[in-house]
């Protein structure tokens, strides 16, 4: 195996261990970045999962995932608002817990591999993209997907 298949195959086994432990919590939550691509079918390659709780979800997750713990919680403001973030590393796969309010509304939900993942509609997700510096490749890789749809 290549080292890309050996990545994305560690990706999609801590996603769906940390979503299982997730969903098994009931704690509202949501796959972004390169990982929410994935599971929406895009053409990308994570390297890391990012993952964003609702503060009760936050200090819960926190707390069942301190075993792979790495560094302390943090607090950064990001456009003037405080935001809480942790990681984890498991197999080697860097994960990253962010805490957000949640609006499941406004989310997409699919089954992958048997898990059910809540994920930004890729509009919203090319909209976001767009507005990153650098991420030229990433919007095409969005829009070729949203043409195929």
């Amino acid at each position: 195996m290549n080292n890309q298949n050996d990545t994305l195959i560690k990706v999609k086994e801590v996603l769906l261990l940390v979503a299982k432990k997730i969903n098994s919590l009931g704690i509202n939550w949501l796959l972004g970045g390169s990982g929410g691509l994935m599971v929406n079918r895009v053409e990308i390659i994570p390297h890391d999962l990012d993952f964003f709780v609702t503060r009760d979800g936050f200090d819960l997750l926190a707390d069942k995932f301190s075993e792979y713990l790495v560094g302390k919680i943090n607090l950064f403001n990001k456009a003037g608002k405080p935001i809480r973030n942790f990681k984890i590393v498991i197999k080697g796969i860097e994960v990253e817990f962010y805490e957000l309010k949640i609006k499941k509304s406004d989310l997409k939900t699919i089954d992958f591999n048997g898990e059910k993942i809540p994920v930004n509609p890729l509009e919203v997700e090319l909209s976001y993209y767009k507005k990153r510096p650098g991420k030229e490749e990433t919007v095409r890789l969005i829009e070729k997907k949203l043409i195929s749809i």
